[in-house]
């Protein structure tokens, strides 16, 4: 007997439920999806979740994408780096001073 054979005999029963895997994050890909809308980051919601970005990027990467703002809507700052060195700053969002 073939797979074909049994594949066409099984046709339009479903499969026991002792064979299908629980998907554990259900609850949290809602979740992530919910705070993407409202416009947190990758970041943010793993964080906010206690997962990895991977699976906050896969669970919403259908999802528009909200606009980042200008350097003038920023209030003339940079996000990450500062544009004198490129380097990040500190905690306290000071450049770091360089020693030579």
């Amino acid at each position: 007997m073939s797979n074909s054979t049994l594949h066409d005999a099984l046709r339009g029963v479903p499969p026991p439920d002792w064979t299908r895997r629980p998907n554990a994050k259900d609850d949290r890909h809602a979740q992530a999806r919910e705070l993407r809308t409202k416009g947190l980051s990758y970041n943010e919601i793993a964080a906010r979740l206690g997962v990895s970005k991977s699976s906050v990027s896969l669970w919403v990467r259908d999802l528009p994408r909200h606009p980042r703002l200008s350097y003038e809507e920023n209030g003339g700052a940079l996000p990450r780096a500062h544009a004198d060195t490129g380097r990040m700053s500190g905690k306290s969002g000071q450049p770091s001073v360089q020693t030579k």
